[in-house]
This record gives C-alpha cells, sequence and structure tokens, in this order.
C-alpha cells in the first residue's frame, strides 16, 4: 500500500494511474480477508465446514448490494470499500463460528499493536510529496519507522528483544 502508487505509475498506462487511491482499500481487504483465513481455523479443526459457504455466501451477498449503492456514487473507490466490508463480514463470522467451536487463545494485545504500528507507517508515508523521486526516500523512512513503532508501542516480549540482541550482535563479530 505504501509504494501503491509509485508501482503503478511504473507499471501501468498513464489511463490507469488515476486507479491509485483504490490501492491501500484493496490492501486492506486482503489484510482483513487474511484475517478470516487466520481466525476461522477453528471451523475446520472442529469439522464444522457446514458454516464456510454460508458465510461465504453472506459476504458476497454485502459486496454486492453495496457494489449497487457504493459505485454510481464513489466508482471504483466505493468497489473497494464494497469488497472491504464484505470479507469484514466474512472475517467477523468465521471469527464467530471458529471460536465457538474451537476457541483459539489469540494475543490481541500484540495483534492491536501490529494494527498500530503500521496503520501509523502508513500514514507517515501518505504524507510523502507527490514527486516520485522525493516520495521514494520518504515511504523508505515512513516503512522503517514500522519496527521502530512495534517497538515503541511494546509489541515485542523480553524473550523476542534477547533473540533479536543475539542476531544483531553475531552480525557485528
Amino acid at each position: 500500500a505504501v509504494f501503491g502508487r509509485e508501482l503503478l505509475f511504473f507499471m501501468a498506462k498513464p489511463e490507469f494511474h488515476s486507479a491509485h487511491p483504490v490501492i491501500p482499500i484493496a490492501v486492506l481487504a486482503y489484510v482483513i480477508q487474511g484475517f478470516f483465513a487466520l481466525t476461522s481455523i477453528g471451523i475446520g479443526i472442529s469439522k464444522k465446514t457446514i458454516y464456510l459457504p454460508f458465510i461465504t455466501l453472506s459476504a458476497a451477498m454485502l459486496n454486492i448490494a453495496l457494489n449497487f449503492l457504493f459505485i454510481q456514487r464513489f466508482g471504483l473507490v466505493g468497489a473497494a470499500w464494497a469488497t472491504v466490508a464484505g470479507y469484514a463480514l466474512m472475517a467477523a463470522m468465521g471469527f464467530y463460528f471458529g471460536n465457538k467451536h474451537y476457541p483459539i487463545p489469540f494475543e490481541w494485545k500484540r495483534l492491536l499493536r501490529i494494527i498500530l504500528a503500521a496503520s501509523l507507517a502508513f500514514a507517515v508515508s501518505a504524507l510523502a510529496p507527490d514527486r516520485w523521486v522525493l516520495a521514494i526516500p520518504a515511504k523508505i523512512a515512513a516503512t522503517l519507522l514500522f519496527p521502530f513503532a512495534l517497538y515503541a508501542f511494546g509489541f515485542f516480549r523480553s524473550d523476542e528483544m534477547i533473540w533479536l540482541k543475539s542476531r544483531l550482535s553475531l552480525k557485528h563479530r
């Protein structure tokens, strides 16, 4: 999402360049879809896959309905947000049914810290200038902010910090 605009400008014809605002929204949709894959594992483990067609159909129907509502008014961006909503419903339902039949103790505080650090890095990248020659270094810096934000938000456990320090000290020998 951070470099989507620059990659689109580099790889696509100019008539497609106006689609760049959709890239971060599409990335968000696929992150949410990944959250579904992660949190719905309990459905498969508990052999309750009967829920999967219901979940998928519900998400698809929401996406289609929102496409009818959003596309005429918001165009491509509306379609992207409809996809986000569909995947969000899918993720919520997958988590609910998966957790109902096979609870998995996710580390929610750590996941929230990842989301916060990624959101901060993306928000900083959005402040980059439009000219690619200036945008690329600014966006690289914003991307490098991510691990430091994780550290600042207390993401890393002490055992992980010990491991990381041991790896870093090996490289300096």
